[in-house]
């Protein structure tokens, strides 16, 4: 069948004018076929790697927007914190004044009490021993007369070529020509063919992957920055719930300062009259010392003038006797 066409005798090839047919009807058909298959086919897959590429960076784009909202939202969120926090600090602030103001008032008041205070004692003290001395000499005669013995007791991740020969126009090798054609094309799609299937059945899995993939990278640049529009659509809602919340904690604390300085200044008045009290009767005793003193030094001058010695030791023999008496009684 192949004889005038492909001479295998001598262990060479003879070629013949079939090849120029050959690649002639090679040439028709791939001119055919171009248009009708292979530029459709590759303006398909350029489309697709276009529109898988146009997919990755518009997911891309869409991804660093959402970043940039996201750290556009944070940085409000930070500055509102920070003013929030400035105005709560700043009630702080103001409470702690407050507190400081109450207390120093306090003091001064109590202060100026215990002054005013300590001058009355003081004053009412003068009065009662100038009072005390000139009393002090009836005194000292009751001292002498009554109390005297009691109070000396006191103690702290292929190419193939063809051969064919001719001279003259020959119909029949451009038959045989069509039809090794046709053979070669079948010998081709036999062999080949599923290689040529599974490589479009693999690029079609890949591409199906790459845009799958392409989609969900997509969704996941929407879902993001759907998520970061929302938050900053409710930035001012949260803005003013941090400053809200803020500003309470802030007046809690200046509520609580102000407070414990109303505390503290009740605990200073009751201390002022504790001490004021004290004072009143250390001074009441103090006073009550000085008149026993005095009466006390009084009433020995009036007995060293008025009784000698005879009657001093009849008077304690007779104080002594006494004690004796209740003793035995006892």
């Amino acid at each position: 069948m192949f004889g005038n066409t492909v001479l295998l005798a001598a262990g060479y090839i003879d070629l013949d004018g079939t090849l120029a047919i050959q690649m002639i009807l090679f040439l028709v058909l791939f001119l055919v076929l171009r248009p009708l298959i292979f530029d459709p086919y590759l303006k398909a897959v350029e489309a697709r790697r276009d529109g898988l590429q146009g997919s990755r960076e518009e997911a891309d784009e869409m991804d660093a927007r959402a970043e940039r909202s996201l750290a556009d939202y944070e940085r409000k969120m930070r500055d509102a914190r920070r003013e929030a926090n400035e105005v709560r600090e700043g009630l702080r602030t103001q409470g702690q004044n407050e507190f400081e103001d109450i207390l120093g008032e306090a003091r001064e008041e109590i202060s100026e009490k215990l002054v005013a205070e300590r001058a009355k004692i003081e004053a009412e003290r003068e009065s009662s021993l100038v009072q005390l001395k000139e009393r002090s000499e009836s005194l000292a005669k009751v001292l002498v007369a009554r109390v005297l013995p009691v109070l000396l007791a006191l103690v702290f991740f292929p190419v193939d070529a063809f051969a064919a020969g001719g001279g003259e126009f020959p119909w029949a090798s451009w038959v045989t020509s069509i039809v090794n054609l046709i053979i070669y094309i079948g010998i081709i799609v036999y062999f080949a063919g599923p290689k040529i299937q599974e490589h479009f059945a693999s690029r079609r899995e890949n591409l199906l992957q790459d845009l799958n993939a392409a989609k969900d990278l997509r969704l996941r640049a929407e879902a993001k920055l759907e998520e970061v529009s929302q938050r900053l659509e409710k930035l001012e809602e949260e803005r003013k719930s941090i400053m809200d919340d803020y500003h309470e904690q802030g007046m809690r604390e200046k509520e609580r300062l102000v407070a414990e300085a109303q505390r503290q200044v009740e605990k200073m008045r009751a201390d002022a009259e504790m001490v004021i009290k004290q004072e009143v009767r250390r001074a009441v005793q103090s006073i009550e010392q000085e008149a026993i003193d005095l009466a006390l030094g009084l009433a020995e001058n009036m007995v060293k003038e008025k009784v000698d010695d005879k009657v001093q030791t009849e008077l304690v023999d007779g104080y002594l006797n006494d004690i004796k008496s209740l003793d035995k009684a006892a």
